[in-house]
């Protein structure tokens, strides 16, 4: 084997050696303002629902409040959440959470509000 074939077989193998891969997260999560537009929109669904039939306004209900519930576990999460601080900042979860209120306790308080009516 000549020196020049040994270089390349050298550099071919180290090249496909495995490496980690230094991947941003931002880039998969949802934003602030992504967080805040779909639990704002599904508690404005609940409630126009809600005025409908009740039995709508609770299903929409129900499904923001597990959609709200993502953006806390990933931010709780050992190996996701410190990535989230780091790129997108601490005040990520104080939104998740704030997003998580009001999908949950408008529709909730609408909802009261028309049992109280009958």
């Amino acid at each position: 084997m000549s020196p020049l074939s040994r270089v390349a077989l050298t550099v071919a193998a180290t090249t496909m050696l495995s490496t980690p891969a230094w991947a941003e997260v931002s880039d998969k999560e949802a934003s602030v303002a992504d967080i805040w537009i779909y639990a704002v929109s599904i508690a404005a669904l609940a409630i126009i629902a809600g005025a409908w039939r009740r039995w709508a306004g609770i299903s929409f209900w129900i499904f923001g409040a597990v959609l709200a519930v993502g953006p806390i576990l990933e931010w709780h999460d050992p190996h996701v959440g410190p990535a989230i601080a780091r790129e997108m900042g601490t005040d990520y979860g104080a939104h998740a959470y704030a997003a998580l209120v009001v999908a949950i306790v408008l529709p909730a308080a609408m909802l009261m509000m028309r049992r109280a009516e009958r």
